[in-house]
Order: C-alpha cells, then sequence, then structure tokens
C-alpha cells in the first residue's frame, strides 16, 4: 500500500489551522463576555445588592447576586439576562441556609418552613378534617422575599401620620392573595391606626415578578388560591416590627 506523505501532511495542516482558529474565537469570545459584565451595587427594600448587570444595558442583571441585611447574607444567586437562573440559595435572619430552589427547573430542592410561624393562611373553601394540606412555600423565604414586601411601605406611613394627625404605633395586617400557579395577584394592607381601619392596595412595582413567586398552596394535592398573612407594628419613627400569630 502506497501512502502519500504530502496528503496526510495537508490533512495535519488543516486540522491544526482550525483548531488555532477555534481556540482563537473561544478565547476572543471570553474576552468579550468579561467586557459585556459590569459589577454595581444597591441599597432598596432594606436590602444590600450587589450584582453585575451588561454593559450594553445597566438595567439587565447578568451574573453573580448576593443579598444581605445588616451583613447578614439573604441570598445568592446568579441571573441570566435578566432572569434569574440556575440554583439559588435563601438563609434566614441567622445567616443560616434555608432554602434551596432550582430557577432553570422551577423546582424546590428543600425549604425549612421554621420562619413562617410568623404567618397565618385561609382557603376560599372550608378544610375538610381529612384534607391533605400543603401551604404556600415562598419562593426565596420570609427574611428575603416576604419581609421586604412589609418593609416597602415607608411611603404609606408617612401619608398616614400626615393625615391622621399625633398617630401613634400603626397596626398592619399584610394580605398576599396567591393563585394556584403561585403567582402573587394582590397585596392588600389593613391599616389600624388610633382605633380608625383602613385599606390599601399597594402594587410592589420596585420587586420584580420572580421575586413574588410562591409554591402554590394544595389541597388533596391540587393547587388552590390561598391567603397568605402577615401581622406587623410601625412606630411613630417608621421603625416596623414583624410579628407573630
Amino acid at each position: 500500500m502506497l501512502i502519500n506523505c504530502d496528503s496526510h501532511l495537508g490533512m495535519l495542516y488543516l486540522c491544526m489551522k482550525y483548531l488555532c482558529l477555534i481556540l482563537l474565537i473561544f478565547l476572543l469570545t471570553g474576552t468579550v463576555y468579561s467586557q459585556e459584565i459590569v459589577k454595581r451595587s444597591n441599597h432598596s427594600n432594606s436590602l444590600d445588592e450587589t450584582f453585575t448587570v451588561l454593559k450594553s444595558d445597566r438595567k439587565i442583571k447578568h451574573g453573580e447576586y448576593t443579598a444581605k441585611h445588616n451583613n447578614i447574607v439573604l441570598a445568592k444567586g446568579a441571573y441570566s439576562a435578566g432572569i434569574r437562573s440556575g440554583y439559588w440559595v435563601f438563609y434566614n435572619h441567622k445567616g443560616e441556609a434555608v432554602q434551596s430552589y432550582n430557577y432553570n427547573k422551577h423546582e424546590l430542592i428543600y425549604t425549612d418552613t421554621t420562619d413562617a410561624r410568623s404567618l397565618k393562611y385561609s382557603f376560599q373553601d372550608s378544610l375538610r378534617e381529612n384534607d391533605t394540606v400543603r401551604y404556600p412555600i415562598k419562593i426565596g423565604c420570609v427574611h428575603y422575599a416576604l419581609i421586604p414586601l412589609v418593609f416597602n411601605q415607608r411611603q404609606l406611613v408617612f401619608n398616614l401620620h400626615s393625615e391622621l394627625m399625633n398617630a401613634g404605633s400603626m397596626e398592619f395586617m399584610h394580605v398576599f392573595s396567591i393563585n394556584a400557579n403561585g403567582d402573587l395577584v394582590k397585596h392588600e394592607i389593613l391599616a389600624t391606626v388610633n382605633k380608625v381601619k383602613k385599606a390599601f392596595i399597594v402594587a410592589d412595582k420596585s420587586f420584580d415578578d420572580e421575586y413574588k413567586k410562591f409554591v402554590p398552596a394544595q389541597i388533596n394535592h391540587k393547587p388552590v388560591d390561598c391567603k397568605v398573612y402577615m401581622s406587623s407594628t410601625v412606630n411613630t419613627f417608621t421603625t416596623t416590627t414583624i410579628r407573630s400569630f
């Protein structure tokens, strides 16, 4: 059998050429990618956030994300073009991991519901003795994803102080209406100030939709609508205290 050395050398040269080209594209892509994101930090809704955003549009989170309160980590995860992706871990006010969630599969990996003792629940229909009930689970847990919704009412507090002079402490009952898909469809506040009762609907526009998601409630393994209640007290200095039921 005759072997054409020139032909084999030519093919080897082409393979090496394409390999180098692929390697160069990979390196250039990595360089461009690293240049496309910039670090940012933000303080809002009682959270100190650090994250990266696209350089081309700094409103779009892309890359690693961390949220803290009083220097305690409450959430760690990542965004992909503005959408939460991969595994996120959420923590309580002691920095203990209490929940893990896979946003790619929309799957709850682990959750500790101890902190949920400050909550109450109600359903449209009365529960029967033999019903199997799973209460809604807040994705992000209480300290990262629910308490900030309660704290984010400074303007409402100021308005009530202006309307009701010499107002002392205010009692707020937050009512979160969750549909069978796990979406927060309404956030209502029932306020009691100097024995005067008022009701408000708040939009929570500063929070993205993923922030408001729940694992829906179930009755006999069927997703159902549910209401979640959280109580708080606000004093004259707008300091909010969460009250357990």
